[in-house]
């Protein structure tokens, strides 16, 4: 039991160790986030600083001298940052290395701490084990002490039955002696009557005749000889009897005596045996009360230990998180000056060029006024020149424009990296928790082994399994099953369906592609109606065709863009959350996927939902014309308006379908959503 105790302690000190290291996590997870937040805003100042001084000096339109003083001005404030950043980022690299020094000394004095409680633990389970052999033994002894006691008490019973057995012979073999005796008094009181009577006889008889007298005399006398010798002989009796008895008794005493001694002899062992109980309980109380003391005092030191990992751990995180913010921010800076670099360089060039384009002006008016002088019939001339030179000015003015509309569309261009990176980050939390699986979804079968951590089972897990039917196993079909796989091989994210294996060699004949269970695809539940057209569930179809839009522009964003080019409500594939009544969308059943280079002529995916660009090269192939991304563009649009009225998007029936989803956006409840 005390080993089971301790054990328990043990597991439970584990598993707050546990529950300390997700904690840890989510501690630095959150610093993580609280990193690219800041991040994010210093980027934002930055292009903010960025643009004000772009748009300043487009602005302004200054003259070749004041963009000189200004431009010397903005490379001293330039270098006077970079030099106070310089200056900043190598303090506190110094005082980080300090730090750092004082954190590894501490790391090892802690290391070296932990090292001895280790020790003292072990030494202290040495002396545990040691005290559960000792309480082992004085048990076993305890016991084998108590089966002696149980033994003598058994024979001192049998002993006290054997003397009360023997007592009670006594008892009845003296009781019939004395009944005997009572008879042979009351024999001899007879005989003494019948003596007196004789006697009176006799001298009633003395008158008789001498010989009557002799001859009565003589008969009296064997009579009487004969009495007297069966006297003798019962005296003789009785006094055998009472030695008997005075022997018996003799006898009885010595067994008492006997019996006396065993017993006395019996309390003192017990007697023994109870203060060896005594002292081996008293020992077993010190032992405990020495298990409790040091399970406390280990309690102590891993509280102490925990505390101070936590410390250390704290500490790292801090001066990692200082160093990474430090680095950062001077590859913003770094990133910051390069750009004011190149565009000071393109500045310059500008300038250079009006310099130059001035330069000309200068010349070409020295020109016109050494001819004005000369001659005025070439007014017409200077004229001329002048309007190309008003000429010049506009497309300069122009040129201004341009660089105006470049810097708004570089806004936009930021804008839309920073939604990127947003979307980026919500993909990175969906992988986060996409490894997460219900325990219902998992089944332990048999024990492989225990650690010091956990026990390893052989455990199985649920998986849906496609397996093609024997009649479709041609070349073709082989061909893109193992398409198939080497796309779902490549590819892992939240909104695509999880491939884990395939199988090629099955007996059947047949292979199979294995992945991840889901609960539904779309169809089923609009068919189901566990979606509605309602406006309460409104929400949840766009979260559902929200996850499906993200796994494509996965598949389109790739460095060699896939098209699905099967988009349909039975590819998307749904997953309930748990708790909520909300679903998770995943696209599946990359059969007819294809690289968008190699996409030309095949008439992919279900009728209703491909493309007209499909059928046209169907009819007229033209190598030359390769499908694009559109066409999945063009399904997930017939899916959104399928999703929206649930009801299948038929020909016949498609325009009345359009129709209902733009009475639904029009409506002020689709504008909030």
């Amino acid at each position: 039991m005390e080993n089971e105790m301790l054990w328990e302690d043990v597991e439970k000190l584990r598993r707050a160790l546990k529950e300390e290291a997700e904690m840890k996590n989510d501690a630095y997870k959150k610093l993580k986030e609280q990193e690219e937040e800041i991040e994010a805003r210093v980027n934002e100042r930055v292009q903010e600083e960025v643009k004000k001084n772009l748009c300043d000096a487009v602005k302004a339109q200054l003259t070749s001298q004041q963009i000189d003083k200004q431009r010397k001005v903005f490379e001293d404030h330039l270098k006077e940052k970079e030099e106070k950043a310089k200056t900043q980022y190598e303090e506190l690299l110094t005082s980080k290395d300090i730090h750092i020094k004082e954190l590894m000394e501490q790391l090892e004095q802690k290391e070296k701490f932990e090292r001895n409680l280790h020790d003292e633990i072990n030494s202290l389970q040495l002396k545990l084990k040691n005290s559960e052999a000792n309480n082992k033994y004085e048990v076993a002894r305890g016991k084998e002490l108590e089966e002696m006691i149980g033994k003598l008490e058994k024979d001192k019973r049998e002993v006290e039955r054997n003397f009360e057995m023997r007592l009670a012979d006594t008892m009845k073999a003296a009781d019939e002696l004395e009944h005997k005796l009572r008879k042979k008094v009351v024999e001899i009181e007879d005989l003494n009557d019948v003596l007196a009577e004789k006697e009176k006889e006799m001298t009633t008889i003395a008158h008789l005749a001498s010989e009557e007298k002799k001859q009565t005399v003589s008969q009296l006398k064997e009579q009487m000889d004969e009495l007297v010798k069966k006297s003798n002989t019962q005296e003789e009796k009785i006094k055998e009897l009472v030695e008997k008895i005075q022997i018996k008794e003799a006898e009885n005493e010595i067994y008492k005596q006997d019996f006396e001694s065993e017993r006395n002899d019996k309390l003192k062992a017990t007697k023994q045996l109870r203060l060896q109980r005594q002292n081996s309980k008293a020992k077993l109380h010190d032992y405990e009360e020495e298990i409790q003391v040091l399970r406390a005092q280990i309690n102590a030191c891993s509280r102490e230990v925990d505390k101070q990992k936590g410390i250390v751990t704290q500490s790292q995180e801090k001066h990692k998180t200082e160093v990474n913010e430090l680095s950062e921010k001077l590859a913003n800076e770094l990133k910051s000056k390069q750009q004011m670099d190149n565009e000071l360089a393109i500045m310059r060039q500008q300038l250079d060029n009006v310099s130059r384009t001035n330069h000309q002006l200068d010349n070409e008016l020295a020109i016109m006024r050494q001819q004005l002088d000369n001659v005025s019939a070439d007014k017409e001339e200077l004229y001329n020149k002048v309007t190309g030179l008003e000429d010049k000015i506009e497309s300069m003015k122009q040129a201004n424009v341009v660089l105006k509309d470049k810097l708004l569309k570089s806004q936009f261009e930021s804008n839309s990296l920073q939604e990127e990176v947003a979307s980026l980050q919500k993909m990175l939390s969906g992988f986060q928790n996409s490894w997460k699986l219900s325990p219902k979804e998992v089944s332990l079968s048999k024990e492989l082994g225990r650690g010091g951590y956990g026990v390893v089972w052989v455990g199985q897990l649920r998986v849906a399994v496609k397996k093609l039917h024997e009649w479709i196993a041609s070349q073709h079909n082989m061909e893109t099953f193992h398409h198939e796989i080497n796309i779902m091989s490549q590819l892992r994210h939240p909104n695509l369906l999880q491939f884990i294996g395939a199988v090629l060699d099955d007996p059947s004949g047949c292979p199979m592609i294995v992945t991840e269970v889901m609960d539904t695809s779309l169809r089923e539940a609009y068919e189901n109606k566990e979606l509605t057209p309602d406006p309460d569930c409104r929400p949840v179809i766009l979260s559902i065709m929200h996850d499906a839009a993200q796994g494509l522009k996965y598949l389109h964003c790739l460095p060699d863009p896939i098209i699905h080019r099967d988009v349909s409500s039975a590819n998307v594939l749904l997953q309930s959350i748990a708790g909520t009544r909300k679903w998770k969308g995943k696209i599946s059943d990359f059969g007819s996927a294809k690289l968008a280079e190699n996409a030309v002529t095949e008439g992919p995916g279900a009728f209703a939902y491909s493309a007209p660009e499909a059928f046209q090269n169907m009819a007229n192939p033209d190598p030359t014309k390769k499908q694009t991304t559109k066409m999945d563009v063009f399904s997930y649009g017939i899916l959104f308006c399928e999703i929206m009225t649930c009801r299948f998007p038929d020909r016949v029936n498609f325009q009345d379908m359009l129709r209902q989803v733009h009475s639904i956006s029009n409506r002020p409840s689709a504008c909030k959503l």
